[in-house]
């Protein structure tokens, strides 16, 4: 039993007799590379640093939003804690 991906790589086209109305099949397979075949190898390792890259500038602005977050939930226990001021 043929897979899909074989199936979807050929393609079939109907001729039709013109003297005795027979059909006839004739099959073209037609091969193409895969994108990782046809991209050098230099690409594909600069695109690897790139998004590594992007990733690490997002997880430096996540850290700086945890670390606001965090100074805001300090400022709000010491807001609760009674200050007494001492008169003279």
């Amino acid at each position: 039993m043929e897979s899909e991906k074989n199936k979807k790589k050929k393609q079939k086209i109907n001729i039709t007799n013109a003297f005795g109305g027979m059909e006839v099949m004739k099959e073209i397979v037609i091969k193409l590379p895969e994108f990782k075949d046809v991209v050098p190898k230099e690409f594909k390792l600069h695109m690897l640093r790139a998004y590594k890259e992007f990733l690490i500038a997002f997880k430096s602005i996540i850290e700086k939003r945890i670390e606001k977050i965090e100074k805001l939930e300090k400022e709000l226990q010491e807001e609760k804690s009674i200050k007494k001021i001492e008169v003279q």
